[in-house]
């Protein structure tokens, strides 16, 4: 059995094709043998392979990330507040892959697709499905994940970003439902180390500041002492100076000179000396002298 670029619209009802677009191309073998119809399928054994062309999925988009990543404040956005955020976020747009390649088994009557890896635009879908082939029903799931998307705020990590996509009801009308209990969980825990982490680094800014703060004033101090050192040498030094000078005058003897008055020669009078006594003086009395004595 073989088909060759098939829309899958045209495999499936209208239902199942809802939100579904893809060219579907593959072959596969497979036999089983039994008494009737639904034993010939309950023991259906084989294997085979096929491709997806411009496949889209709907409520998938890939942009849930970015638009996650660009929150503020996350930590006081509760997790139903996030899980509306992400719902509306993948209604905005699709999944989409230009291809995508895999492989089935049969076994038992049941057809298992798994370790299915499609690569898209922004997003990874990896899983794998089980489909009952007596009952069609289906059972599965794919996990979305971020693909060549680097979140510059760290909140969005590829690894731990994962939305579930569970399928179940029946090949006729199939169930999908979105599980963003893991994505959400990792979001509040990555929103919490980041906190820590600015906090921290917010600590180390300050000590350094501080550390910096106190290195300047031990500059300013150093300087302080250095300039009054300095002016101290300078008037020790100026004072040894002094007193070197000082000892040295007084070492030589020197003095200064002392003015002495000058001594005047004596003047040869301009005129003859009267050397006669004058009246009164040593004259001997002309009277007579009366000595009395007691």
């Amino acid at each position: 059995m073989s088909l060759d670029n098939v829309q899958v619209s045209a495999l499936v009802t209208a239902e199942a094709a809802a939100g579904l677009s893809a060219r579907l191309t593959g072959s596969g073998s497979f036999e089983g043998t039994g008494a009737s119809l639904a034993e010939v399928i309950s023991s259906l054994a084989g294997e085979g392979n096929f491709s997806l062309a411009d496949l889209s999925l709907d409520r998938l988009n890939p942009g849930v990330y970015p638009a996650l990543a660009g929150l503020q404040d996350v930590l006081n956005i509760d997790a139903e507040a996030l899980d509306i955020l992400i719902d509306q976020s993948l209604g905005q747009g699709p999944f989409t892959a230009s291809k995508a390649n895999g492989a089935f088994a049969i076994a038992g009557g049941t057809l298992r697709l798994a370790n299915l890896i499609i690569e898209g635009s922004g997003a990874r879908l990896a899983g794998g499905i089980d489909f009952a082939l007596s009952s069609l029903g289906l059972n599965g799931s794919f996990v979305l994940t971020p693909f060549s998307y680097v979140d510059p705020s760290g909140l969005i990590e590829n690894d731990a970003a994962r939305i579930v996509a569970r399928l179940s009801g029946t090949f006729l009308a199939p169930v999908v439902e979105l599980d963003t209990t893991e994505l959400i969980a990792a979001i509040q825990v990555r929103a919490n180390e980041l906190e820590v982490d600015r906090l921290e680094a917010l600590r180390i800014e300050d000590e350094e500041r501080q550390r910096a703060a106190a290195a300047e004033r031990n500059r300013l101090i150093e300087e302080q002492r250095r300039k009054a050192a300095e002016e101290a040498a300078a008037r020790a030094a100026a004072e040894e100076a002094a007193r070197q000078a000082l000892e040295q005058q007084q070492g030589t003897g020197t003095t200064p000179p002392v003015e002495t008055p000058e001594t005047q020669a004596p003047t040869t009078p301009t005129v003859p000396l009267n050397l006669g006594f004058q009246p009164g003086v040593n004259n001997s009395p002309t009277g007579p002298v009366n000595l009395l004595f007691r």
